[in-house]
């Protein structure tokens, strides 16, 4: 089953951990199913600068169930979550390790980013929320 989850996430550089699917209240208070796939990097892809890729120093402790959204499997909102922490790199400074499966600062995955745009182009999509910018309807 997890070597399925990790060919439909398609993602190089992951282990997944664990697959649980849990209710989540959303902010217009209806409660959903939301799969979470839990996942660790592999030591190839940990303690990378998100800006150059380079192996750095670690900067400080773990940050825990760090979440990105990601496309939807069926009925089931899905979230990738990972453990996280800062790295410091000598040339970029303090930052979130790189993560493989986002852009830096974004709490959504490149494909979720990617299908969005694909039906959305107007969109604009920031680190933790899309915003519908001016349409234009002739």
């Amino acid at each position: 089953m997890k070597r399925i989850i990790k060919k439909i996430l398609n993602v190089k550089g992951i282990k997944i951990i664990d697959l649980k699917t849990v209710d989540k209240v959303r902010k217009n208070g209806l409660i959903s199913e939301t799969l979470q796939i839990s996942v660790k990097l592999t030591k190839g892809q940990q303690s990378r600068c998100p800006v150059c890729g380079k192996k750095c120093p670690q900067y400080d402790t773990v940050t825990t169930n760090r979440r990105w959204r990601h496309l939807d499997f069926g009925a089931l909102h899905t979230e990738v979550v990972c453990d996280t922490h800062r790295i410091e790199c000598p040339e970029h400074g303090i930052h979130v390790q790189r993560i493989p499966w986002a852009r830096h600062n974004s709490g959504f995955t490149e494909e979720f980013e990617k299908q969005t745009k694909k039906g959305f182009p107007d969109l604009e999509i920031e680190s933790d929320r899309i915003t519908a910018v001016k349409l234009e309807i002739t």
